[in-house]
């Protein structure tokens, strides 16, 4: 699903799970050409611990999932050139990257990625937002099913997570849209 946040009229953000960066590598060239967007939050990268990868005019930031060399998984924040930021430095066992960019006033993205086979944990969660300079914005998917961002259902993961929500006061950013299409039936 495709997620484009505007702050202002010239600046925006984009959050897609791509499912393979190099499958979407035109696609990803295309939304960079029509929204011109400031940061692109990825996540399902598939990328193998020996790719190199770039894109211009982007810089690349990524975590991919530990112990494999296959390709899966994987999230990354791809930040336009000439965008002031710095990487921060995440300690996590989560596929998680983050960023903190000066655009009309200095922010954090981190994407993440929560693979549906991995269980994870509030503790998880919470020492990753422990770790971002605030005000941040946390794009990404977690495999989780809740009515409160557009699911017909909701799952254990979907009520842990709106769970973690309420705990430490975070908002949803989702008009009550579905946030997944399923490719084949849209």
């Amino acid at each position: 699903m495709l997620f484009i946040c505007y702050f202002v009229a010239i600046m925006a953000i984009i959050q897609w799970n791509c499912r393979g960066f190099r499958a979407n590598f035109n696609e990803l060239g295309l939304l960079g050409q029509k929204y011109n967007p400031q940061a692109i939050c990825l996540q399902e990268t598939h990328f193998k611990h020996s790719d190199s990868v770039s894109m211009r005019p982007f810089t690349i930031y990524h975590k991919l999932p530990l112990n494999t060399e296959r390709a899966k998984g994987g999230s990354a924040i791809l930040v336009r050139q000439g965008v002031i930021h710095s990487e921060i430095p995440l300690t996590t066992p989560l596929q998680a990257v983050a960023v903190q960019l000066s655009l009309f006033k200095t922010i954090t993205l981190c994407s993440l990625y929560i693979p549906p086979s991995q269980d994870v944990s509030s503790n998880d969660l919470e020492d990753l937002i422990r770790q971002l300079p605030k005000p941040f914005i946390l794009l990404g998917d977690f495999n989780s099913h809740n009515p409160l961002w557009g699911s017909n259902s909701q799952d254990q993961r979907g009520k842990r997570l709106e769970n973690f929500l309420l705990q430490n006061d975070l908002s949803i950013f989702n008009d009550g849209s579905n946030t997944y299409l399923h490719p084949a039936t849209g």
